[in-house]
């Protein structure tokens, strides 16, 4: 994720908002594409969303999808954002960062 993305996603989770308050996204049949319209809440990195978007997974889409968001928001809940997005970012890690990176597989 390049930085001169970040108001594509932030414009991303605006739609996705938009789609759960006028209805579209309980109106959908099919579950992928319910699980895409909340995707964008599920990668955000304020906690008020993922704490919100958790039971419309668990409503929505599926069980497994709803863990994934909550391993997300213990994640946020620690650091106050995603350390695996450091890079990327060109955010200077922390060491604590540093070390729950070099300790996930795959983090970076």
């Amino acid at each position: 994720m390049k930085p001169r993305l970040l108001p594509e996603i932030l414009r991303q989770k605006q739609l996705s908002l938009e789609a759960l308050e006028r209805g579209w996204i309980a109106a959908e049949s099919q579950r992928p594409r319910r699980q895409f319209w909340l995707m964008p809440q599920l990668h955000s990195e304020d906690v008020s969303v993922l704490r919100a978007v958790i039971p419309l997974l668990e409503r929505h889409v599926d069980e497994a999808t709803a863990n994934v968001a909550c391993r997300h928001l213990a994640e946020l809940e620690r650091f106050g954002r995603y350390p695996r997005r450091n890079l990327a970012l060109v955010r200077m890690s922390s060491p604590e960062e540093t070390a729950f990176l070099n300790a996930v597989p795959g983090s970076r």
